[in-house]
């Protein structure tokens, strides 16, 4: 199985505080880091994972552009396991290389292991400004049932191949339509997104509850 957790991209990141013009996009990411965390759809578990933390949120930083660094705001890796997050645990990132997996970052912390990621979605759209990456058994196991985009099974977290098979996801329609990811080569992530922190939480809201209502259908009460 491969170890969670893990930064399988080249980093070069520099320890410095947040900038406080950063604080007004924190506060949306850390209210909504808090829900998905109360869902342990972000957390920290010593029976799961080898104990390693899982989820993490991102929004996009002004200026509002399309060129090449697409600054970031994003938690820091394995805080996952945190109640509830400040500016100490969260980081920017300033450039990402998705051809030479490099990521460039500034911050209290390193950033997530799914920095990549995060950069392949809102490099394809310049309107996309947020990314939850959660870990839902529910909606992982349920993903073909509910129709939903899926990255290769062969293709792991973190990695190059995962920010390019994302990349060749978002070409779909169906894909924006649910703004909603499923990596079934990293178990239990899921990933929604939107152009605003309400889209990409109400995309997951939406598809754990469907995915829920699957479970409960041979309730004897629901016959």
């Amino acid at each position: 199985m491969t170890q969670e957790g893990v930064i399988k991209f080249a980093l070069k990141h520099r320890a410095i505080e947040l900038p406080t013009w950063t604080y007004a996009t924190l506060r949306v990411l850390a209210a909504w880091r808090s829900i998905l965390r109360s869902l342990e759809l972000i957390g920290q578990d010593g029976k799961r994972y080898e104990g390693a933390a899982w989820g993490n949120v991102s929004a996009r930083l002004p200026p509002w552009h399309d060129g090449p660094r697409r600054p970031f705001l994003i938690t820091g890796t394995q805080t996952g396991g945190l109640i509830e997050t400040g500016a100490e645990n969260f980081t920017v990132v300033q450039r990402c290389d998705l051809g030479d997996g490099r990521v460039e970052s500034e911050g209290p912390v390193a950033p997530s292991s799914e920095a990549m990621t995060h950069a392949a979605l809102y490099g394809v759209d310049e309107h996309l400004r947020f990314v939850f990456h959660a870990h839902s058994k529910e909606i992982w196991q349920h993903a073909r049932r509910l129709e939903l985009p899926c990255t290769p099974v062969d293709v792991e977290y973190g990695t190059q191949k995962m920010a390019w098979a994302v990349e060749k996801l978002m070409e779909q329609r169906h894909t924006r339509e649910t703004k909603t990811i499923a990596m079934l080569g990293h178990e239990d992530g899921v990933i929604t997104f939107g152009e605003t922190p309400d889209e990409a939480g109400e995309a997951m809201m939406r598809f754990l509850a469907r995915a829920r209502a699957l479970n409960q259908r041979n309730l004897e009460y629901l016959k």
